[in-house]
């Protein structure tokens, strides 16, 4: 998704939250870092009410979505971050805040809060990932060898063949 459809799409669900908020539960979403213990308090209602057993088996994607979207943006705009897509993380870590402190995934954030109801902060971090390997400009003496044996062989084999024939 080019970034303009990652900020429609961000800005979509923002508008949402600000709306639902008001509305629906009377809380003024500001953005501001002490607007989360409003929204923290969303989220435990919204814990209740999944565990009901009306919700059993069902994730609320769309609740996680629209929430998510606040946390990340408040998040943003307190550590000057950016929203990045990954269409090929799975649906809770598509969309991240990347900043200076780290990167964030509002959404599986949320996730947690919601469904399995993961309040500790130590449990809301997120896994650590396996390092990425990094791309070296000095190249690998294995490979180099590897290659120059393959060269070789053919060579050797194309020899033998017209000496052969």
């Amino acid at each position: 998704m080019p970034d303009y459809d990652l900020q429609r799409t961000i800005d979509d669900l923002l508008l949402q939250a600000v709306e639902f908020g008001r509305r629906d539960y009377g809380v003024d979403l500001d953005f501001s870092p002490y607007s989360l213990q409003d929204l923290y308090k969303l989220l435990n209602r919204a814990h209740v009410l999944t565990n009901l057993p009306t919700f059993e088996g069902r994730v609320p994607e769309r609740t996680i979505n629209v929430w998510g979207a606040y946390l990340g943006e408040t998040l943003r705009r307190q550590y000057s971050g950016t929203w990045r897509e990954n269409p090929a993380a799975n649906v809770f870590r598509r969309y991240s805040v990347s900043t200076s402190v780290g990167n964030f995934f509002p959404m599986e954030q949320v996730y947690l809060r919601v469904v399995p109801g993961i309040t500790n902060p130590q449990q809301l971090r997120a896994p650590k990932e396996p390092p990425t390997r990094r791309i070296s400009s000095k190249p690998d003496p294995a490979v180099i060898a590897a290659g120059v044996a393959a060269i070789v062989t053919v060579l050797v084999g194309i020899f033998v063949i017209f000496h052969v024939i």
